[in-house]
């Protein structure tokens, strides 16, 4: 590409239309397509990111032997025989990524692959609601941290950025941030949400929940998530599954359980439109 100085000297030479355009196509280029380039890669960065916790969410796989559940006093197992939907809760082996997950899988003729891996309560491999979204954020930002809801303050973790613009008033409690900042400014930033941000709660006690977020429909105020749930391997509608995937959750149902929208940094952040010249 020419400097800024080869084409003054080319076009004060030439005074020709074609060297005209010219002198006015490369900076509009400049302009143009480095903007559109960063788009590109962002949305590419938040497709991986859905599309990884999607397969995390909807493996599907079976016991060799009985799986004593993470809460064995609650009495629910992975049974032998039942083909369970996603990569099993725990918050004990929590860490396990998706290819961590199927090396534990071994596959015989047509039926589903059998998990191989410990089975004891505290020992079998899975994931949480915090670090699913956070393995699936490594996917656009190899750095980040295996995090727990209260990390996922943009205060605590600069990784994380608020997605709106609300007031961060508290590091521990997204109900008093909710509170503090109304239903009108935080109801604001859930429509702001794209493929790849989340919604978390987090309470002083440190209870907490995050979901991924896979679109929004701003037509009916809902927020389209997929989710690693703690519910027990039956799963709560009865799939026998411990996720929640492409699941709707109206702006009032966020608001009422105080989640807060967040997004990876390493996202960025799309240049603004430039304004016509009138």
């Amino acid at each position: 590409m020419s400097t800024l100085k080869e084409r003054v000297s080319s076009f004060q030479q030439s005074r020709s239309p074609r060297a005209f355009f010219l002198w006015l196509l490369v900076p509009c280029v400049l302009c143009v397509a480095f903007p559109a380039s960063a788009e590109a890669s962002a949305a590419s960065k938040r497709s991986k990111v859905v599309s990884y916790m999607r397969s995390m969410a909807t493996i599907q796989w079976t016991p060799e032997n009985e799986i004593s559940y993470w809460k064995p006093w609650n009495g629910f197992n992975f049974k032998v025989g039942t083909v369970y939907t996603g990569v099993p809760y725990t918050q004990y082996g929590r860490e396990t990524n998706l290819k961590q997950f199927k090396g534990f899988l071994k596959k015989e003729g047509k039926q589903k692959p059998k998990y191989t891996g410990p089975t004891n309560s505290g020992g079998y491999r899975g994931s949480d609601c915090s670090s699913a979204v956070s393995m699936a954020w490594q996917q656009a930002d190899p750095e980040f941290p295996i995090c727990w809801t209260g990390i996922l303050f943009p205060e605590h973790n600069a990784r994380v950025v608020k997605v709106g613009d609300y007031a961060i008033t508290a590091n521990n409690s997204t109900a008093k941030i909710v509170q503090d900042n109304g239903a009108e400014k935080i109801k604001a930033a859930y429509a702001k949400l794209k493929p790849g941000d989340a919604v978390f709660n987090h309470a002083p006690s440190g209870a907490g929940h995050v979901r991924l977020v896979v679109k929004v429909n701003l037509k009916k105020q809902e927020v389209i998530t997929i989710e690693q749930t703690g519910k027990n391997p039956n799963g709560s509608e009865g799939t026998n599954s411990t996720w929640r995937v492409d699941k709707a959750y109206s702006f009032d149902e966020l608001l009422g359980t105080n989640y807060l929208p967040i997004s990876l940094k390493a996202f960025g952040t799309s240049a603004p439109k430039k304004k016509k010249q009138k």
